[in-house]
């Protein structure tokens, strides 16, 4: 088990992501990658578009679900090529394993 998810967290660098068609969002791909993931994650691949996708914010009352931009990401992925991890770069891979799937691996 934690082979598929070493695996998985080298295989996140193959995603890529591009402005959806509506403007609105993005989506993340190729499909081949996402399935890879998902079959290594064990997790439907919708739950795992929408991680890579999404963010929630927490406010005092309600949650909001906002949408990732290309630049957000763009920041999130590029830190290897300048050596620098932005703080945003751990909660995104954080929140990967907030996922359904964590529980069945890290009991």
């Amino acid at each position: 088990r934690i082979f598929s998810v070493l695996s998985a967290i080298l295989y996140l660098g193959n995603v890529t992501y591009s402005q959806s068609e509506d403007g609105q969002g993005l989506e993340a791909g190729p499909p081949d990658i996402l399935s890879t993931l998902c079959d290594l994650l064990k997790v439907k691949q919708e739950l795992l578009v929408e991680a890579l996708t999404k963010r929630k914010q927490m406010t005092a009352n309600n949650t909001v679900v906002l949408h990732y931009t290309l630049k957000e990401v763009g920041a999130l992925t590029s830190h290897h090529m300048t050596g620098e991890t932005p703080i945003c770069c751990y909660s995104y891979h954080l929140k990967i394993f907030d996922m359904p799937f964590s529980r069945q691996f890290f009991k």
